[in-house]
C-alpha cells in the first residue's frame, strides 16, 4: 500500500472512531422515547430494556464493520494467526530492522524502532530512547505473534479488557502475504474505551 493510500485509509479509520461518541448515543436516545417524546423507564418493561441492549450492540458491531473495510483488516481467527506464523516461522530472515507503532485508549503513543542479529533482539529503542532488554519488552516479529496470542487468549474472557457483561473483544489484523509478517494488529472492546493499534511501519532484512 502507498502512502496515499495508506493516509486515506488511515483517516477513514479516524474519521470512523469520531462516530462512535456521537452517533451511538443519538440512536440509543430515540431508541428510548416514544413517539409522544415520553421516555419509558426500562423498570417498565425488560422487553424495552432488551431491545435497547440489543441496538447498542448492533451499532457498535456496524462501526467495527466499518472500521474493518477502511482499514483492510480481516477479523483474527486462531487458523489465520497459525497459518501466518507457520510462513514467518518459515521464511524470516535471521537479521532484520523493524520499525512498529503502537497507540491506544490506554496505551501512549510509542515508535518502536527494533534489530534483531541471529535471531536475537540486540537493540530496541522507543520514541529515540534506549530500552534495557532486559524489561520484558520484545518489538520484534516473534515477539508481536506472542502478544498477539496473549491478546487471543484474553478475549476469550472480555472482562480482562474491561468489558461490560455481555460485550466482546475485537480482534483483527493483516498480515503479509508472500512472508506471514504482521502488517497491523487492532483489539477493540465492546462497552468501554480499550483499543490498541499496533503498525509495522517498516521492515529490512539484514544480509
Amino acid at each position: 500500500m502507498d502512502a496515499s493510500r495508506q493516509v486515506a485509509a488511515n483517516d477513514c479509520v479516524r474519521n470512523c472512531l469520531r462516530m462512535v461518541p456521537r452517533v451511538v448515543p443519538r440512536i440509543l436516545s430515540r431508541a428510548t422515547f416514544t413517539k409522544k417524546g415520553a421516555r419509558r423507564a426500562c423498570a417498565f418493561s425488560n422487553t424495552i430494556c432488551a431491545v435497547n441492549n440489543t441496538a447498542q450492540r448492533c451499532w457498535i458491531l456496524a462501526v467495527l464493520l466499518v472500521l474493518v473495510s477502511c482499514s483492510g483488516l480481516s477479523t483474527l481467527t486462531p487458523a489465520m494467526l497459525d497459518e501466518a506464523e507457520a510462513k514467518w516461522n518459515g521464511r524470516k530472515p535471521s537479521s532484520y530492522r523493524m520499525v512498529v507503532s503502537m497507540e491506544g485508549d490506554r496505551v501512549e503513543r510509542g515508535e518502536f524502532d527494533v534489530r534483531v542479529e541471529a535471531g536475537a533482539v540486540t537493540e530496541l529503542r522507543r520514541n529515540g530512547e534506549a530500552v534495557n532488554l532486559k524489561s520484558g519488552q520484545d518489538y520484534s516479529m516473534d515477539g508481536l505473534f506472542k502478544m498477539i496470542r496473549e491478546e487471543m487468549d484474553l478475549a476469550k474472557n472480555p472482562s480482562l479488557f474491561g468489558a461490560p457483561a455481555g460485550y466482546s473483544a475485537y480482534l483483527m489484523a493483516r498480515f503479509d502475504g508472500p512472508t506471514g509478517g504482521l502488517l497491523q494488529y487492532r483489539r477493540s472492546v465492546g462497552g468501554i474505551s480499550n483499543s490498541i493499534d499496533i503498525q509495522v511501519v517498516s521492515f529490512e532484512a539484514k544480509p
